[in-house]
């Protein structure tokens, strides 16, 4: 934890830390607890005293990610690019609004990585459209379709 010293300059000042065991923040999940703070008593030693006067509320989420190496994705990547509205028919009525997200937002970084982000849209759009019985009532579920265009919207604004 630091305090601003000088804004401009960007100079900071350490008055002391939080120490967050990652074995209470697991299962991809947001976790919210409040942990001690944690002073330091000089600045040239990192000599911690606990202050149970403060405490500090964190939400955090830990996620690890074993990344293989690409050619392993191949044949998921040819999966994806034919049968990706499959896919999305089968998945979207089992999960929840989270794993949605996640879904879609994968899915929207894949079909832009491999450049048919465009037809990939329209195409759920489209089944989207289609599979809604009163069309007064499109767009407004929270389905893989409006999640992969939120998805697309945030890829698009960052680059």
């Amino acid at each position: 934890i630091c305090r601003e010293l000088e804004r401009r300059k960007k100079r900071y000042n350490e008055i002391g830390y939080v120490d967050i065991p990652l074995s209470t923040i697991t299962g991809n999940q947001f976790v919210e607890q409040w942990y001690p703070v944690y002073t330091i008593t000089s600045s040239n030693s990192k000599e911690k005293i606990r202050d149970t006067t403060f405490n500090i509320r964190i939400k955090a989420k830990y996620q690890a990610i074993d990344i293989l190496p690409l050619d392993k994705y191949q044949q998921l990547q040819q999966y994806i690019e034919r049968d990706y509205l499959r896919l999305i028919r089968i998945l979207e009525p089992h999960i929840s609004l989270r794993d949605k997200d996640e879904l879609a937002t994968s899915l929207t970084r894949i079909a832009q990585y491999l450049s048919f982000s465009t037809s990939f849209l329209v195409d759920i759009v489209k089944a989207e459209i289609q599979s809604t019985p009163d069309l007064t009532l499109t767009f407004r579920g929270n389905s893989i379709a409006t999640k992969a265009m939120e998805a697309y919207m945030k890829l698009i604004g960052e680059t």
